[in-house]
């Protein structure tokens, strides 16, 4: 599977050779009818797909059928002509297949809705939405820009506010055809209202099953799970396969291990070239026997920054760079878009990846002034080959200091910094987008938190929207209790306490 995404595509094909010709004067080898066979069926293939469109293919075939005869007529047998047709007739079903795939190209969208899943499969003019993040996502402003009414189908995986949350506002905002669920049900106030707006929509509701297919224009997905609803919530989650030409596709929702031990049970688990990688990068998901069969190119999570539960994990990056993934995350790289035609891919992101950072420790977090105060942190390879990756500590917003670490692939090192403040308050430590903090005793008069005075909302000063707001606008605050007093609210992307 690893070739398809390279350019050579020549399709392996039996050949019709005729050994002898009843009535010829001259006998010919076999190599010499596998000559003209080749010759037909190689060169039209290969002239028209370098052209790159179906025209092409065309002028390629016929290119490729003129050199065939003129050695045929040099040949003067009528076997090699037998031969020749039959070479021709199989490689232009071939290419004549991979030609119409290259009309469309197909856009995979790994949109960052924060802490949660939300994927748009879009095909000229067909669109297909698994999952919405949380009510908070924006899903629907970003699904204007691409979405050409009506939204062909809507897959929610599992009844988790974080996949389902968004959708309610999709439903609203758009005419919907198909909507498939795996019918498990919960009891959150987001499913409830969930459920109204799909009652509500008019579209055709399907309950998906393991061997199920969604068809939609030229896409096929292929339900492999669930089966039966059973275990967690987690465990009854859509996972759906999708091939488009030579390029495959495996979306798991937040299936875990033991939906993973399921489809490898039924033999059912595909190679692919991308994997959306389960539950959010969580250890409870991508087991090493399962990361065996499918093998990824490219491994995508999906996650929040900071997120309150350590997504990804270190056992699934460490896991994923042992089979040659390259990782990315919308933690770190924001909306992720995969776009290919069918041969081979293109990644929108940041390239190379990012060092994924886990295992932020600061030690002790409670000091005297000028006590020091030791902050590690794991840095994993999430790249295809050995990089240099900067590792960046920023203390209330500020650098302070940034090391280089050489890793080979899947490597992961502990980078550690010793720092020391003789002012007392809390620090906020940043060390690459993973956040902690540490305090020296005394009484906290160290601004620790910010807002604008435009908005009601507070931050830490890494955060990514503290940093958008104008120095004149700065209101900073010593504390929760400072920032609440002030009428503020915490912010729900870096979610200080409070």
């Amino acid at each position: 599977m690893k070739s398809k995404l390279c350019s050579s595509l020549l399709a392996g094909l039996v050949l019709l050779l005729i050994a002898s010709v009843v009535g010829c004067g001259e006998c010919y080898t076999q190599e010499d009818l596998d000559v003209a066979y080749e010759r037909g069926q190689a060169e039209g293939y290969d002239d028209g797909y370098e052209a790159g469109d179906l025209e092409g293919y065309k002028v390629g075939y016929a290119k490729g059928k003129d050199a065939g005869l003129a050695e045929l007529e040099a040949a003067k047998q009528e076997a090699s002509k037998v031969s020749y047709d039959k070479g021709y007739e199989d490689g232009h079903k071939d290419g004549l297949t991979q030609a119409q795939l290259t009309e469309g190209e197909l856009s995979v969208h790994f949109i960052d809705v924060g802490q949660g899943d939300s994927i748009l499969v879009d095909l000229g003019e067909t669109e297909i939405l698994i999952d919405g993040g949380d009510k908070s996502s924006g899903i629907v402003e970003y699904l204007k820009d691409f979405v050409d009414e009506p939204l062909e189908v809507m897959v929610a995986t599992h009844p988790h506010a974080d996949h389902i949350g968004g959708l309610i506002g999709v439903l609203d905002a758009f005419e919907v055809d198909e909507i498939w669920l795996n019918g498990d049900t919960n009891t959150s106030q987001t499913y409830t209202q969930f459920r109204s707006a799909v009652n509500s929509e008019g579209a055709q509701v399907y309950e998906a099953r393991r061997g199920d297919t969604i068809i939609v224009g030229e896409l096929t997905f292929n339900v492999l799970h669930p089966v039966k609803l059973s275990g967690t919530t987690n465990n009854n989650s859509i996972v759906l396969s999708l091939s488009y030409g030579e390029i495959d596709f495996l979306f798991t929702g937040d299936a875990e291990q033991e939906a993973e031990a399921s489809m490898l049970m039924e033999g059912i688990v595909p190679d692919v070239e991308i994997l959306k990688v389960g539950h959010h990068g969580s250890r409870s998901s991508s087991s090493t026997q399962f990361l065996d069969v499918v093998k990824p190119e490219v491994a995508i999570y999906m996650a929040g920054e900071g997120n309150s539960y350590g997504h990804p994990h270190q056992e699934t990056i460490t896991a994923l760079a042992e089979v040659g993934a390259e990782i990315y995350g919308t933690d770190i790289h924001g909306t992720i878009i995969i776009t290919t035609k069918g041969y081979s891919v293109q990644c929108e992101i940041p390239c190379p990846p990012s060092p994924v950072i886990t295992n932020l420790s600061i030690s002790p977090d409670n000091v005297e002034p000028g006590e020091t105060v030791t902050i590690s942190a794991t840095v994993t390879n999430s790249g295809g080959s050995q990089r240099t990756h900067t590792v960046t500590l920023k203390i209330n917003g500020s650098e302070v200091e940034t090391k280089s670490v050489v890793l080979n692939v899947g490597e992961g090192q502990v980078v550690s910094f010793t720092v020391a403040r003789e002012s007392a308050g809390t620090y906020a430590v940043e060390v690459n987008g993973s956040q902690g903090t540490f305090t020296v005793d005394g009484k906290n008069d160290l601004p620790l938190y910010v807002g604008s005075i435009n908005s009601n909302v507070y931050h830490y000063p890494s955060c990514r929207y503290a940093q958008r707001i104008y120095s004149e606008n700065e209101i900073w605050f010593s504390s929760v209790e400072d920032a609440k007093a002030h009428g503020y609210r915490p912010c729900k992307v870096c979610k200080p306490p409070g």
